[in-house]
């Protein structure tokens, strides 16, 4: 199936114009649309962790639900989101 990419991470990376080496990561993924029931999830987990950012919540959630690996430069929320959700996420820190 390939990667996945959450569309709110494309959004906090995204500066318009020619942007090369994120349009060659995208082609090669699915980007995985924001939906309500997902973004629920995101804000409830939220609010579990004591965290602000929906953004890294929504991909602790859909990693979750995928059995996916997140690769990260920005480790700490998302650890603690997994943590405190009980969910096993792998985290690897580039």
């Amino acid at each position: 199936m390939g990667t996945t990419y959450d569309a709110g991470v494309l959004g906090q990376g995204w500066r318009g114009g020619p942007q090369a080496q994120m349009s060659r990561l995208l082609a090669g993924c699915r980007v995985e649309d924001l939906t309500e029931v997902r973004e629920r999830s995101a804000g409830a987990a939220c609010g579990v962790a004591g965290t602000s950012d929906v953004v890294d919540s929504s991909v602790v959630v859909g990693a979750a639900a995928r059995g996916d690996l997140i690769v990260t430069s920005d480790i700490g929320d998302l650890r603690r989101l997994r943590n405190a959700l009980d969910v096993e996420v792998e985290l690897l820190s580039i």
